[in-house]
């Protein structure tokens, strides 16, 4: 078997997982460790496949295994070394998240587990088509497939009105983006001669509209960013996304988060460097991309200074990462006609951090999610003192948000670095990047401001949990081991990122359109220990060699404890300071407060909520820009009728079947006459019958 075969075998067993679980959906405590262990099989299948691919720089394909001649569309696996890439991440989350969830939704006693496992397992079987699939027909299939599943698991819960609301703002708007996709493949397959949907005749298509039609292949470019853009969660097009991910499960809303979001830029990437050719169109349009994606790092990572739900500031922090992405990609795309090394290291930057990203936002949504398990609360307000209670959740929530903010040597700042390199340095003639650059690097501090008020306000100070809630200790040891798992990986891409660089730079150079791809050691030099960027192709511009720093900050270490020993100061036991005043008892009821001495004292400290860490930054920027305000919405309450199936389809049909049976009830009188009646007329009605069937 090939790799594509045995991508195509991972494929099947995550269907027959679905169905497995389906039918033992009833027995609670069986279902998760059975979609378990089919998630496992299929990783075990998919991972060694996309590895062989990527590093042997040879892509695998099946044969066809459906075919639509009429429209020249065919279904075939073909695995290469960007859809590896994209398989290896699938690979790893897969069984993550789906070992999280066995004691998660066991928590959940009043909701089925039929609407989560089956379809949390298609989900994976349509993230594995998106990226495996080489016929743009299919493509789509796959990918309504996977936000029919994920629409499922965002109403997950059927009580509550906010997750129905946020469902059908998703799927509206995801399916208004898949249309936008629709109208360009269409035309491209009208294009392509013959007609085909196949990734090799769109990309011929587009070679020959970039000669003969350049406005319509700008307007086709126009509807694939749009519909990708809109599926990635860029802002404005993503507004859907605060609101759905928080929304389903928490092993659900980890993998939307992690994961799902990235599968847009896999469409961004298929496009703009894999079809595209390099030229004026790129020039265009990186300059597009670039913009959209600073964009989306401001107003994705103030919007989540804001928040005060832990799953909703994550949310809106996938609105932020994915714009660092579409940053240092489209930064590439400009440059790919002018320089050809740079716009690889460009490019190399955004994977790499889309990759760094896979592994810190699905920790960091794990995290949340044992709040809740633990806790039931995920109002950060609500939360305090968690790392007593929770001390393996409170490490790998520290190491995430140190992730995310870019703090050395965490493998957020390794590609955050390479970002600002080719953003601040590598773009000669051209002052718009540098502005994008220092503007994703002042959101960068913002982003750090916002996890220390998620640490702050859930992990910090005084307990907020009952006797019973701190007795029962931190998660289950399915829920630490994800974590756990993908804390490790965020120290490893951090202190070795060469790791995780030379499987990009692979991907990258499939599918990048020029005719010779610098090597790795002349991008990111060839030390496992670190890299060494060069941007111009003459000497180093940076080095980042994270073992020195880290060496560094051990000897500092050293020295500091040898003169607090040297100079042997006194020790003395204090109450610890939670930040706030003394106040009396009775000013406590318009406080948020814990005791602070014995209750004859009546004196309490008064203490910050989460909402109130950075009121003075919310003013300041209140007053800059000052709000408009804008018209209100109503909920289109007569647009929700069209999914209320129930309302028109079952309810009818009920309601048919009362006045039916209701009437023939009623002919049951108890009168022997009326059954004879009824006897010759049913006789009338045979002998009529004959007589037409003889005639």
């Amino acid at each position: 078997m090939n790799a594509a075969q045995l991508v195509l075998a991972g494929w099947g067993l995550l269907i027959c997982g679905a169905a497995a679980c389906a039918v033992i959906s009833a027995r609670r405590h069986l279902v998760g460790p059975l979609a378990f262990l089919f998630a496992l099989g299929s990783s075990v299948l998919v991972a060694p496949a996309a590895l062989s691919v990527l590093l042997r720089d040879r892509a695998a394909e099946t044969g066809a295994l459906l075919s639509l001649p009429g429209v020249q569309a065919a279904l075939t696996f073909r695995v290469d070394q960007l859809s590896a890439l994209f398989l290896l991440i699938a690979a790893l989350i897969a069984p993550l998240a789906t070992l999280y969830s066995i004691p998660y939704m066991l928590r959940l006693r009043n909701q089925g587990l039929l609407r989560y496992y089956p379809l949390f397992l298609l989900f994976f079987a349509g993230l594995i088509g998106v990226v495996c699939t080489a016929d743009w027909l299919f493509f789509l299939i796959f990918w309504e497939f996977m936000t029919i599943c994920s629409y499922f698991l965002v109403i997950f819960n059927k009580e509550d009105r906010k997750a129905a609301r946020a469902g059908l703002k998703y799927v509206v708007m995801t399916h208004g983006a898949t249309a936008l996709m629709l109208i360009a493949v269409i035309v491209t397959w009208k294009t392509a001669q013959p007609h085909s949907f196949s990734f090799a005749a769109a990309k011929a298509a587009m070679a020959q509209l970039a000669a003969a039609r350049p406005a319509l292949l700008h307007l086709l470019l126009a509807l694939w960013f749009l519909g990708f853009a809109t599926k990635a969660g860029v802002l404005p097009l993503g507004d859907w996304l605060p609101d759905a991910y928080p929304a389903a499960p928490s092993g659900a809303s980890a993998v939307f988060g992690g994961m799902m979001s990235k599968f847009g830029i896999y469409g961004i990437l298929r496009i703009f460097l894999d079809m595209l050719p390099a030229s004026g169109f790129s020039t265009v349009w990186g300059i597009v991309i670039a913009v959209a994606g600073a964009s989306s790092i401001f107003l994705g990572t103030l919007s989540a200074l804001a928040q005060d739900d832990s799953k909703r500031l994550m949310s809106f922090h996938v609105i932020g990462q994915i714009g660092y992405m579409l940053l240092a990609i489209g930064t590439g795309i400009y440059l790919l006609p002018v320089n050809g090394l740079l716009a690889t290291l460009a490019i190399m930057a955004g994977l790499f951090h889309l990759v760094n990203n896979v592994c810190y936002k699905t920790l960091l949504f794990f995290t949340a999610g044992s709040l809740e398990y633990r806790a039931g609360e995920t109002n950060l307000n609500l939360l305090s003192g968690m790392w007593t209670v929770m001390p393996v959740t409170g490490a790998a929530a520290l190491i995430g948000s140190l992730s995310i903010a870019g703090v050395p040597p965490f493998n957020g700042f390794a590609s955050k670095w390479m970002i600002y390199h080719v953003t601040l340095l590598g773009v000669p003639g051209m002052p718009l990047f540098l502005l994008l650059g220092i503007l994703a690097l002042f959101v960068s501090l913002v982003t750090l401001a916002s996890f220390l008020k998620f640490l702050g306000g859930a992990f910090l100070g005084p307990t907020a949990l009952n006797e019973e809630q701190a007795r029962a200790g931190d998660t289950p040891f399915a829920m630490q081991f994800p974590q756990m798992f993908l804390a490790a990986l965020c120290i490893l891409f951090g202190l070795a990122p060469m790791t995780a660089l030379a499987g990009i730079h692979r991907a990258v150079g499939a599918v990048l359109p020029l005719a010779a791809v610098p090597s790795l050691s002349s991008l990111v030099g060839d030390s496992w220990a670190g890299l060494q960027l060069n941007a111009f192709g003459q000497q180093a511009t940076g080095v980042w060699y994270p073992a020195v720093v880290l060496g560094a900050l051990a000897v500092g270490m050293l020295i500091a404890y040898w003169v607090f020993r040297l100079g042997a100061a006194p020790r003395r036991a204090v109450d610890m300071w939670q930040c706030g005043a003394l106040v009396d008892g009775a000013l406590a009821r318009y406080l948020v407060v814990e005791p602070k001495h014995e209750p004859a004292t009546a004196q309490f400290e008064s203490r910050f909520q989460a909402h109130g860490l950075y009121s003075c930054f919310k003013v300041a920027f209140r007053s800059v820009y000052p709000s408009v305000p804008l018209p209100h919405t109503g909920y289109p309450t007569r647009f929700m009728k069209i999914f209320d199936v129930d309302a028109w389809l079952f309810g009818p049909i009920v309601r048919l079947g009362n006045r039916v049976t209701g009437a023939l009830s009623r002919t049951h009188s108890g009168v022997p006459q009326m059954y004879l009646i009824w006897q010759l007329a049913g006789l009338v009605v045979v002998v009529v019958l004959l007589a037409l069937w003889a005639g």
